[in-house]
């Protein structure tokens, strides 16, 4: 059975699980305000096979 791949266009709220199949463009790390050497969020903007760009913000946990 092959792998179902959802595109960007298809992600919504209404579910929190998908499967991408995406390039990632461009990747960075944005470092919390107050504390420099710790990273606040990691940044990426994805690509799908439809040519569609998806800028993602992704919180870092600590």
């Amino acid at each position: 059975m092959a792998l179902q791949f959802h595109t960007i266009s298809e992600i919504t709220s209404k579910s929190m699980h998908w499967n991408l199949k995406v390039c990632v463009i461009r990747l960075w790390i944005v470092p919390d305000k107050f504390k420099l050497e710790i990273p606040y969020s990691l940044e990426m903007i994805l690509q799908d096979e439809k040519a569609i760009v998806f800028m993602h913000h992704l919180k870092v946990c600590n």
